[in-house]
């Protein structure tokens, strides 16, 4: 591998310790200093594994400038070489049959000092052997007409999916006009396979099920017993009913059976009016007679409910009735169990109602409304006796009358017979005054079950008027001229408060020393506040748990700055109403300095001592430095070059210089400062103008130490120096900008001293 030349001289230096480096009057002229001192080109990776159109992309390290040429069979390969990125791409164009190598010469480039370098890469074939996936076409025994199913084979290899060479198939059984079969190449996220679709064509019986035996790269793989079905018949059957137990008098079981077939994606779709087979304790029946008992005596009926899926039973006699119903080839059933009695006992203490078969209502339940509104106590026309589980209509329980009422008329007023209760609305004086003071008004609803004038039971409702169930809330802090707003959304089952995707941050900006008093507001989303508690609790939070210091203090939502934060700090308001109710400023804390003003010393005092004024300020203020920035957004960090991101700057943006280090400016602009990539600030203000002279033939690189190279600066090239720094200096060069090594220029200064 060639090395660039170094001086024995600098190599003598270097050997013994020496801390800065050696320069001669006469240095070797063709020599490039600076601390890339040997270039050894190599290859990111050596050797490659490819087949038919595999495309690689190898880098080439430490490699400069140069140019890259290759040998290479080019019946086989394709080859592009990228000198932006410093890599080869390499393509397959046909199977790689054997261990191939790929010579490439890297090629001497002027003032970069290295003898021609080849490097071998070499191409090895992908090997047809792995393992071969043949476990999803197993799976393939049931098609439908008309619906298709997709296999893949492919070989797996060191994480690699390869598609085999040959892949061939014949129906036996039965024609192959029963099954269409297809394949194509396709690629996968792991590389390429073979991709099968299997169509079925035409239904087939239990007596012709064909068989696929496939020819995969020689391998033998059989899928027998294909059923093809007809995407109309019956996939799945449901059934259920709305009374497990009924009265044998009155009572009424309503059946809802529920057919699906296989749609044309291959979906359930639900059936109405199937033709199904009806039976009732194992016999079959016909829907609409009355069945009689050996004696003669009615035992149960059937009629339909509005379509074919829909039985109505009554039955009228005790007894458990298993009701079935099945396709008519008798292999999709469903069954349900009804049982009937005489009589139902209603226990006094233990009868519930509710609005549906599903939304059980428990006596003595409080209901909250909003003023205005009505509920409707009628709707509650479900009973369910002792268990919970066991429901009836109300128009089911013979005998049953009920009636409604209210202790207090004063907020809302029932209908004794509809059951219908209606609050006042918000504008009433008796609402308005219970809600101002309590926030809410209370009234007992009363619903009274009687049998036959004997039997009662009583169902007490405690109705809570409210004046706002909020479900969302707004909580805002606000300085005056920074706002903070969290929106939340109220979880109907836990009633915790949670913060909505809109929720904002915002960043305040104090200096130190300074203060700002937050204010708070909660409201909900009817705009009601005065019911919600504005108290709040604040505090001072470290962003980093880790960080102890105290940046800030807040008393009664008076924060106020005590050490330049750099974004550490943020503000928290909880409110007092609902913990669960928070909001957050970031707060960064900025020194004293970023708001300073250099005039304002002369302008306070122009009568104190003039003379001494007008003569110390020129020359004990230093030269301001400004600049404006070029990026499009430009990060400030708190320290440089990895520093924490603490804002950012726009394109144009103006900024005062306060700190130059290695290439990075400290910069201030408004109340942000921090330290930005000198890269992308344009000086607008430099100080007075210096020049250096190169010492050796000098890199110009883009940033300081590492960055990539701009041009070389020959040898007692004379450059502006636009900021001058420790160990790299920002210069300018044939109209060229960048960083150089201080170590191989000459100052001004220097040159005089």
């Amino acid at each position: 591998m060639a090395r660039k030349f170094v001086s024995g001289v600098l190599a003598f230096a270097m050997v013994f310790g020496a801390t800065a480096p050696v320069v001669f009057a006469e240095p070797v002229a063709t020599e490039v200093v600076d601390q890339e001192a040997n270039y050894l080109p190599s290859l990111e990776k050596n050797e490659v594994t490819m087949s038919k159109d595999d495309t690689v992309t190898i880098k080439i390290n430490d490699i400069g400038t140069a140019d890259v040429t290759a040998t290479y069979d080019k019946t086989a390969f394709s080859y592009t070489y990228i000198k932006s990125s410093k890599t080869i791409v390499l393509t397959a164009l046909k199977d790689v049959a054997a261990k191939t190598d790929i010579a490439l010469k890297i090629g001497t480039v002027a003032g970069e000092n290295y003898a021609t370098t080849d490097l071998k890469l070499t191409v090895k074939p992908v090997a047809s052997t792995g393992t071969l996936n043949t476990s999803d076409v197993a799976k393939a025994t049931t098609q439908y007409v008309g619906l298709t199913s997709s296999y893949n084979f492919y070989y797996e290899k060191d994480g690699k999916e390869v598609a085999p060479k040959n892949v061939t198939w014949k129906v036996t059984t039965v024609g192959s006009d029963t099954l269409d079969i297809t394949k194509e190449t396709v690629t996968t996220a792991k590389g390429e396979a073979v991709k099968v679709t299997i169509k079925g064509l035409k239904k087939t019986t239990n007596d012709t099920k064909p068989t696929i035996k496939f020819d995969i790269d020689g391998k033998t793989v059989e899928v027998k017993d294909i059923v093809v079905k007809d995407p109309t018949s019956i996939a799945a059957l449901t059934m259920k009913q709305d009374k497990k137990n009924i009265e044998t008098s009155t009572g009424v079981a309503t059946i809802v059976t529920q057919a699906y077939v296989i749609n044309e994606y291959g979906d359930l779709a639900a059936k109405d009016d199937q033709e199904l087979v009806w039976s009732v304790n194992g016999k079959v029946t016909t829907i609409g007679e009355i069945v009689n008992d050996a004696k003669g005596n009615k035992l149960y009926s059937t009629s339909f409910g509005g379509s074919k899926g829909i039985v109505k039973f009554t039955a009228y006699q005790d007894g458990t009735y298993e009701i079935a119903a099945a396709d008519q080839a008798a292999t999709q059933k469903a069954s349900v169990k009804v049982t009937a009695t005489s009589t139902v006992a209603y226990s006094t203490n233990n009868l519930y109602i509710a609005k549906s078969k599903t939304d059980l209502t428990k006596a003595g339940q409080s209901a909250n409304v909003k003023p205005g509104t009505t509920i409707d106590f009628g709707a509650l026309n479900y009973a369910t006796i002792d268990d919970n589980s066991d429901k009836h209509l109300m128009a089911d329980l013979s005998g049953w009358t009920v009636k409604f009422a209210v202790d207090n008329t004063k907020y809302a007023s029932i209908d004794a017979k509809t059951g219908k209760f209606t609050v006042l609305g918000e504008n009433d004086p008796d609402i308005a005054a219970a809600l101002k003071n309590g926030g809410s008004a209370n009234v007992k609803v009363t619903v009274t079950y009687t049998k036959s004038g004997s039997t009662t039971q009583t169902l007490d409702y405690d109705v809570k008027i409210t004046k706002a169930d909020a479900t969302a809330r707004k909580l805002t802090v606000t300085d005056g001229s920074t706002t903070a707003t969290s929106e939340y959304t109220k979880d109907s089952t836990s009633g915790k408060w949670s913060a909505t995707p809109s929720t904002k941050a915002v960043n305040k900006i104090l200096t130190v020393g300074g203060s700002t008093t937050f204010t708070a507001k909660v409201v909900d989303e009817n705009g009601f506040a005065d019911s919600v508690g504005q108290g709040m609790i604040w505090y001072i939070q470290n962003d980093d748990n880790a960080d102890k210091t105290v940046y800030a203090t807040v008393v009664n939502g008076k924060v106020t700055g005590l050490v330049e934060s750099a974004g550490k700090a943020s503000l928290i308001g909880v409110s007092t109403a609902d913990p669960d109710l928070q909001v957050e400023v970031k707060l960064y804390i900025m020194g004293a300095q970023a708001t300073a003003t250099p005039t304002a010393t002369p302008t306070a005092t122009p009568s104190a001592t003039p003379t001494a004024t007008a003569t110390t300020a020129p020359t004990t203020a230093p030269a301001t430095k400004t600049g404006k920035v070029t990026a499009s957004s430009l990060r400030v960090r708190e320290t440089p070059v990895n520093g924490t991101v603490v804002g950012k700057l726009a394109k144009g943006t103006a900024v005062t210089i306060l700190e130059t280090k290695d290439g990075w400016y400290k910069v201030t602009a408004g109340s942000l400062t921090g330290w930005v990539s000198g890269e992308y600030v344009e000086l607008t203000t430099p100080s007075t103008t210096e020049t250096a002279k190169t010492t050796a033939n000098l890199k110009l690189r883009k940033t300081a130490k590492t960055g990539s190279v701009i041009t070389t600066m020959p040898k007692g090239s004379k450059v502006e120096v636009l900021e001058k720094g420790t160990e790299w200096s920002k210069v300018k060069y044939n109209g060229k900008t960048g960083f150089a090594s201080n170590a191989y220029l000459e100052f001004e200064e220097d040159a005089v001293g």
